[in-house]
């Protein structure tokens, strides 16, 4: 999975196949997002998530939605399919997961911090 950004229009394209082919837009080559690790506790964007049955909720705690820092994507990546949420002044996201899918990796696109990835 490769994850990139238009310095230009700040557009955010998530490439399942990670090839190595340089990508653009406006005219420029795409910026190749690198990840940054958090807790599930952090200072910034602290979460809790929860799995009842085929549901995986992800809770944002203190969620607050400012113009200048914000989650702006989730992204839960599975043994089978790979789920991408836009984040519009909500607290919580809920992802439907088949009966044999397992969590990889969560994923979290920040103005600020960029592209996250949370210790699960």
């Amino acid at each position: 999975m490769k994850v990139c950004m238009c310095k230009q229009c700040m557009e955010f394209y998530l490439f399942l196949d990670s090839s190595e082919k340089v990508l653009s837009c406006c005219n420029e080559p795409l910026e190749n997002l690198e990840v940054e690790l958090f807790e599930l506790e952090n200072d910034s964007h602290p979460i809790e998530i929860k799995k009842t049955g085929n549901f995986y909720k992800v809770q944002f705690k203190n969620y607050k939605t400012l113009d200048i820092h914000h989650i702006k994507y989730l992204i839960l990546k599975t043994n089978l399919t790979t789920q991408i949420k836009k984040i519009e002044n909500q607290s919580d996201i809920t992802f439907l997961l088949d009966f044999n899918e397992e969590v990889e990796n969560l994923y979290a696109y920040c103005n600020i911090h960029g592209l996250i990835s949370y210790k699960l």
